[in-house]
Formats: structure tokens, C-alpha cells, sequence
């Protein structure tokens, strides 16, 4: 490479040193750089794309043709001593333009799919007409006319810089449609051919004088060589796959400078008084005719792609659903046209999705998202929208609003089975709806529907909840205690109840469940079904977490102190809670008061569970002595698939299994998934117990604890050691190691 770059210093040399020999030494180095560049061109069309790797071929053989004529050219310098103007020497390298331009033509366009081959083709034949209109009028008639050579010399000596310059500007054209990766070697490309034209043009009229020797312009020739030996075999890298914004621009526009040019060149030829030959008026008349086709197919391209961007503006990617911004563009059109009670607003939110997600993976979720979409876009007379992650819109317009949008959202939100790849689960959906009031802003809708959405997702089971009055209170209130919560442990309004949990087979007390009270001096007792989602959705449930298990301890502690038998703990933990570090801070809450980690149960909900960090978390308090509980186990559909592989040792069964216990195929249900756990070496707790019927039930399918209000209801941890020091409980066994393994005599 740079042999070839420092080749035209070396021609200068020998034109020094013996000028009669300069002119077959030339001829000789033009071969030698040329042959070299076609060898390059070949061995880079083994690599790249299929396209890419057709287009370099082509270029090869357009390079091969034109070493070949300079290697005859060579040699007929150096044994007749001249090159004839009209000769296979001459006329070979003619054949490189066919290939050379479909080799270009050739090049993988950023824009292939939008037409953008089609435009960078019609670019280059506008340029070329452009460019050979201006050669035509400036330089290649005046040296036609003042030639004293035959008339085919002539005309072979002046195809030479026209073909340099065509492809040249081709070139050029080319760059601004052609994929990053390939700019560089067209630019390099440019410049060569631009130099070779000038070197032709030299060569031109310095046979037009009568002169065929060694002059400045094998010089550049080389120089224009060596420039197209170096394109040859630049690299290009395939990880460059974006274009730049501004050098598209700055390509597209190219092929306009020669049409200017050549408007200018006309104009001053015609002004000073020159004829236009028929050449001309052709030329001319070929760069209107593609001026005219380029803009349309250009006007054409710029309305498919703001057709294109509009789409993309205004629509979902994954759903092809109308986005946020067009649903609030919905909205707001309707509120202008329709009358109070006639615009309806509902949003959807999907049930299990996240677990969905969890369990299955992203793909499975987005198959769940389109499966929800479907649904929604066949519904009729309302436009259906994707919010955002598993949040859908419905608007409509017209009569009766609110009665037909909760038919459709119940439509919807209904479970149904989703087909993911091989499986199939169960989607259902929650929808708040509303309908507009007088003076109502797209804001006030989509308030009142997300209130009515939240009374939904926070009711059992699925289905549509129309907005109503109370729930904007409820709202407030939320707001209130969402604002109050905070600070709230430090001000001693935190409180801990406990109830116990009963050994059925001893009916002694095993163990006592913490569970958070909170009492504010402004708004008295608070739910905790209604603060704890709170908690959560605000992000205070670690933190508030963190006290529960810190005041639970300490409870125990001072009851231990006492010398009278301390039951087993079980504090809920929150998916918040289980992050990097907790097992650290839980041990180090019972190292405090002098408590193994053993004596407490940590308790999670099985949503919990699906998620990596959470499972490295219980694997790691399991791991520094806790006892690890689900809580509420089968309120999700993936629970049995996942109980042999959580790191689990109790399992605390949702009171909805209570509730068909009394019946033979629910107790077929329980006594098979019971019979599962004690496969598996875990405890079986059995919540919601109320009844003595309850306990009958339980114990006879083989549960090994027991808690619900026919034992106890929450109280205060006073009133409970006072409670148990009345009956006279005692501790239940422990296994080695720290771990609870409780059976009951019939289990």
C-alpha cells in the first residue's frame, strides 16, 4: 500500500532521471497498481453480505479489464514505441465502465427497502447527464472541434474523462444512499476516479497538440490509481450499521451541485453568444426529464414516510394498538363533540401478568400483551389503546356510554385461556370505567377511571368497576394516609398484634404470627389491608418491614426473660425486603436480644418467590438458621409447578382451600397437595380456621397447625403471654439444627 501511494514520486524520479524511459515505466506502474487493486477487490469479495460480495466482484472484473489494457499498453510502448490511439490497449479498459457502474449500483443501500436503490440508480444517471453536459459544453467540443486527429481517435481520446467523471459522480451519488460501513471506500473511490478524469483530460488534449510522450498527466494518473488501489482494499466493519443523520443529508443533496453547475455552464454559454449543438439541447433535455422523476419518486418517499412516522407516532410496537399519546388525542376529540354522560373511558389492567412474566419469561409476556390486544381491537365502536406495560385503554363515543363500555370491558376481562408457545394459561383482566361530567378535561376522566381501576384490582377476582363518588373519597383518604405513613414507627404509631398458631395434634400453642396495627392520633385505626398495599406501592415496606421484625425480637426477647416457654415467631417479610444484605440484618436483629435465628419463621407470599434475587435471599436466610414459610399458598396458578424447588419449610394454606374443604373434591385437592408437602418434609399450616367443624377437617386431612379466630383473634403480645400462661402452654419440639418440624399424631 505504500509502494502504491509513493508510486507517483517514483514515476517523477524516473522522468528525471531518463525522460525516454518514463513513458513505458508508466505504462508499466499503472498495470502493476491496477492488478494489485483487482487482487484486493477479490480477496474482500470473499467476505461481507451476499450483496456486498456481489458488488466487490463486479468491481474486480471492471478492474481487471482496465490492468489488462495498461498491461498491452505497456508492452506496445515498449516494443513499437507508441501506443495507437485506436487499439485493444485502449479499447479494453472500456470495458470496466459497465462493471464498474453496476458494481457501484451494487453496494448495499441503507435504504433498500424504501426504494432507496431505485433513487441512488437515477441519482447517478442525473449526475452523469449533468456532468456530461458540463464536460461537453466546456471541454470536450472545443477540443473536438480543434483535434487534427481522426475522427474515431478523437472520439476514443475524449470517452475517457467523460466515463472518469460519470463514474466518479456516480460514486458520489452512491454515498449518500449507501450503508455506513461503505462510505468510506465510495469516498476514497471519488477521489481516485476524480483524479484519473483529470490525468484523461491531460492526456487529451495533449494528443489534440500532437504530443503522445511522458507529461504531467501520467502523474496523476498514477496518483488517481494509487487512490482506487487504496479503496480497494480498505476495510469496512460490519458493527457499523447506523447512519449518520448528517452525512446523509449532506450525500443526498450531492447530485444537485452538477445539475446547478450544469444550469450555470448553459446559461453563460448561451450568454456569450454560443450555439447549442444538438448535444447540448439532448443533454439538456435528459437532465429536466430526471430532475422531474427524481422529485417525484422523492415527493412519493417523503409521503410513505411521514405515513410511516405517523404510524409509529401514534402506535403501539408491540400491540400495533394506538399508544398514550393518541389515546389522550382520542379522548380529548371526543370530549369536544360529545356531551356529558356520551364519552366513556375504561382501563384495563392484566391480572397475573406479572407472574406471567416471571415464570415464562419476557417473550411469553409480550405473546400475553398481543393475545389482550387482539381481543381489544376486534371489540366494536371503541378505539382500543396500549398505556403502557400491561395498561390498556377503551374510548368511546356515543349514546348509552357507560352501559356498552362495561359490556365490552367485561368482555375482555374475563379469564381466557392464553396460548404462550406450547402452554396455555389463564389471562384475566380488572377495568375501571367512567363517563364524562359536565366541564370535563381528558385529566378528570382518566382520574376517575384509574380510582375505579384500583377498587378492581384490590377486589377479589376480576372484573369491571364503574367509578362512582364514594371511591374519590376512598381516594382521598388514600392520599391522607399515603401522606401520614411516613415517620409514623417514630412517632409510636406503629403497634404489633399477634395470633397464635395451634399444634392440632397437642392443642398447645406452637407459635404466634406478628401482624402490624397502625394507629393514628388524625385519621384512628387503619386496616391493615388498607395501609399495608400502601406501604408497598409508596416503597416504605422495607423500611416499615425492617421495624415489624426489629419489635417482634424484642417481644420475644422479654418474654424470654420471664423464663416461661417462647413460642415460635413468624413475621412477614415483603418482596421489598428481600434484597442483598437482609439475611444480615434479620440475624443481626436477634443477635441484639440474644435469639437464634431458628426460633423465628420468616413468612412470604408465593408472587414473591418467582423472582431471582428473592429466591437468593430465602436461600440465604434459610442457609443462616431461619425458618422460611409461603404464606397464602395457592392464590397463584403457578404454585404447585414451583413447590419443589422453593426453599421452602412451611407452607400456610390460603383460606379460599378452607372454604371447600367441606366438600369431597375440595378435600380431594387438599389432601393431595398436603400429602405433597409431607413428601417433601414440609409443615402444613391451615389459616381462616373458625369453626370447630374447621378443625375436624383440617386435622383430618393431615394439616399440622392450625390459626384463624376459633383459636384466637390478634391481640396485644401482653394479653397473649397472659393468654398462654393460663392454659399452661408449653413449647412444641424442635429439630436439630434450630428448624421446626411439627407433625400432628394423625399426619
Amino acid at each position: 500500500m505504500l509502494v502504491a501511494l509513493l508510486s507517483p514520486l517514483v514515476l517523477i524520479g524516473v522522468w528525471a532521471a531518463s525522460p525516454s524511459w518514463a513513458h513505458p515505466m508508466a505504462m508499466v506502474i499503472h498495470a502493476l497498481t491496477l492488478i494489485a487493486a483487482g487482487v484486493g477487490m477479490g480477496r474482500a469479495a470473499r467476505r461481507g453480505d451476499v450483496r456486498l460480495r456481489r458488488a466487490r466482484r463486479w468491481l474486480t472484473a471492471g478492474l481487471a479489464a482496465s490492468g489488462t489494457g495498461f498491461v498491452v499498453a505497456a508492452v506496445e510502448s515498449t516494443v513499437r514505441g507508441e501506443v495507437p490511439a485506436v487499439g485493444f490497449a485502449n479499447l479494453a479498459p472500456l470495458i470496466w465502465v459497465p462493471c464498474v457502474l453496476v458494481g457501484m449500483f451494487a453496494v448495499p443501500s441503507q435504504e433498500h427497502r424504501e426504494g432507496g436503490r431505485v433513487r441512488a440508480v437515477l441519482d447517478g444517471l442525473l449526475v452523469a447527464a449533468a456532468t456530461s453536459l458540463v464536460s461537453w459544453i466546456v471541454f470536450l467540443q472545443p477540443t473536438w472541434q480543434a483535434g487534427t486527429r481522426p475522427g474515431l481517435e478523437r472520439v476514443v481520446l475524449l470517452a475517457y474523462p467523460v466515463i472518469d467523471l460519470v463514474l466518479a459522480i456516480a460514486a458520489l451519488a452512491m454515498a449518500g444512499h449507501a450503508r455506513a460501513d461503505m462510505r468510506r471506500f465510495l469516498h476514497v473511490a471519488v477521489g481516485g476516479l476524480l483524479l484519473v478524469a483529470i490525468a484523461d483530460s491531460g492526456t487529451a488534449l495533449a494528443v489534440a497538440r500532437g504530443s503522445d510522450g511522458f507529461e504531467w498527466h501520467n502523474v496523476v494518473l498514477q496518483a488517481g490509481l494509487a487512490l482506487l488501489l487504496a479503496a480497494a482494499v480498505v476495510p469496512t466493519s460490519a458493527a457499523v450499521v447506523e447512519d449518520s443523520h448528517v452525512g446523509v443529508t449532506v450525500d443526498a443533496a450531492l447530485p444537485h451541485v452538477p445539475v446547478v453547475l450544469a444550469v450555470v455552464v448553459v446559461a453563460v454559454h448561451v450568454i456569450t453568444g454560443h450555439e447549442v449543438d444538438v448535444w447540448s439541447t439532448s443533454l439538456g433535455a435528459l437532465v429536466l426529464v430526471g430532475i422531474v422523476v427524481r422529485q417525484t419518486l422523492y415527493a412519493r418517499h417523503l409521503v410513505t414516510a411521514a405515513r410511516r412516522l405517523s404510524v409509529e407516532a401514534t402506535h403501539d410496537s408491540l400491540t400495533g394498538l394506538h399508544n398514550r399519546r393518541a389515546c389522550l388525542g382520542r379522548l380529548e376529540t371526543a370530549l369536544a363533540e360529545g356531551r356529558p354522560g356520551e364519552v366513556g373511558l375504561a382501563l384495563l389492567d392484566l391480572d397475573g401478568f406479572k407472574e406471567v412474566n416471571d415464570s415464562f419469561g419476557h417473550a411469553a409476556g409480550d405473546c400475553a400483551l398481543q393475545d389482550v390486544a387482539a381481543r381489544l381491537r376486534s371489540l366494536p365502536g371503541a378505539t382500543a389503546a396500549r398505556l403502557g406495560g400491561d395498561e390498556f385503554a377503551l374510548v368511546l363515543l356515543g349514546r348509552r356510554a357507560e352501559e356498552r363500555l362495561v359490556d365490552l370491558a367485561g368482555a375482555v376481562s374475563g379469564s381466557r385461556p392464553t396460548s404462550i408457545g406450547p402452554m396455555t394459561v389463564p389471562l384475566s383482566a380488572c377495568a375501571g370505567v367512567t363517563v364524562s361530567r359536565e366541564g370535563d378535561t381528558t385529566s378528570d376522566l382518566l382520574r376517575r377511571a384509574d380510582i375505579a381501576l384500583y377498587e378492581a384490582k384490590h377486589r377479589r377476582g376480576s372484573g369491571v368497576t364503574v367509578f362512582t363518588d364514594e371511591m374519590a373519597l376512598r381516594a382521598e383518604r388514600r392520599h391522607l394516609l399515603a401522606e401520614a405513613l411516613p415517620g409514623a414507627a417514630e412517632r409510636g404509631e406503629l403497634g404489633l398484634h399477634y395470633q397464635p398458631l395451634i399444634d392440632l395434634g397437642t392443642g398447645m400453642t406452637y407459635g404466634v404470627e406478628a401482624l402490624l396495627r397502625w394507629s393514628s392520633p388524625l385519621h384512628g385505626r387503619i386496616p391493615p389491608d388498607e395501609f399495608i398495599p400502601l406501604a408497598e406501592e409508596s416503597g416504605l415496606m422495607g423500611e416499615v418491614g425492617m421495624w415489624v421484625l426489629r419489635q417482634a425480637v424484642r417481644d420475644l426477647a422479654e418474654r424470654a426473660t420471664t423464663g416461661r416457654p417462647v413460642p415460635q415467631l413468624f413475621v412477614n417479610v415483603s418482596p421489598q425486603q428481600l434484597v442483598d444484605g437482609f439475611a444480615d440484618s434479620a440475624r443481626g436483629a436477634l443477635a441484639e436480644h440474644g435469639l437464634q435465628p431458628g426460633s423465628v419463621s420468616l413468612e412470604v407470599t408465593e408472587s414473591a418467590v418467582p423472582d431471582a434475587s428473592a429466591l437468593a435471599s430465602l436461600e440465604e436466610l434459610r442457609a443462616a438458621g431461619f425458618t422460611v414459610a409461603i404464606d397464602d399458598f395457592g392464590a397463584g396458578f403457578s404454585s404447585l409447578s414451583q413447590l419443589a424447588v422453593l426453599p421452602v419449610d412451611v407452607l400456610k394454606f390460603d383460606q379460599a382451600f378452607l372454604r371447600g374443604i367441606h366438600t369431597a373434591r375440595g378435600r380431594r385437592i387438599v389432601d393431595a397437595i398436603i400429602t405433597l408437602a409431607v413428601d417433601l418434609g414440609l409443615t402444613t399450616v391451615a389459616e381462616g380456621v373458625e369453626t370447630e367443624a374447621d378443625v375436624r377437617a383440617v386435622t383430618r386431612a393431615g394439616c399440622s397447625l392450625a390459626q384463624g379466630y376459633h383459636f384466637g383473634r390478634p391481640v396485644p403480645a401482653a394479653e397473649l403471654w397472659q393468654s398462654m400462661d393460663r392454659v399452661r402452654a408449653v413449647p412444641a419440639p424442635r429439630a436439630a439444627g434450630g428448624r421446626t418440624r411439627v407433625r400432628s399424631e394423625g399426619a
